[in-house]
């Protein structure tokens, strides 16, 4: 979760789902140059066996940079999620579903639920 200064090092903002396509930017980057995106894209168990440690701690670092850049309201939705992956996927996933929700609200002829 973002505290004053813990993100910004990393984001230029916390992610609000709004802003969630910028910071996949800022944040696919930020893990890149730490070499740890590809335990976010593929998970830890595509990783190479014979480490379980270096496993372990990359599942870590990546956890804790998605954690830190989260707004406090993003962050409860995702605090339980113990895989970087599977915290990135879900936070797609939440993104996906607040774009179908604001198109809904402020589009209401694109919605498929619209009588014919």
């Amino acid at each position: 979760m973002a505290t004053n200064g813990a993100f910004d090092t990393i984001v230029p903002f916390p992610l609000e789902l709004h802003k969630y396509e910028d910071w996949t930017i800022f944040l696919k980057n930020y893990l890149l140059t730490q070499d740890l995106w590809d335990v976010v894209e593929k998970g830890t168990d595509a990783l190479p066996s014979s480490d379980k440690v270096d496993q372990t701690k990359k599942n870590a670092a990546a956890l804790h940079a998605i954690h830190i850049t989260c707004s406090p309201d993003v962050f409860a939705l995702i605090k339980y999620i113990s895989s970087a992956k599977e915290a990135w996927n879900k936070l797609a996933e939440l993104h996906r579903q607040w774009q179908s929700q604001s198109q809904s609200r402020f589009h209401p002829e694109l919605s498929t639920s619209s009588a014919l």
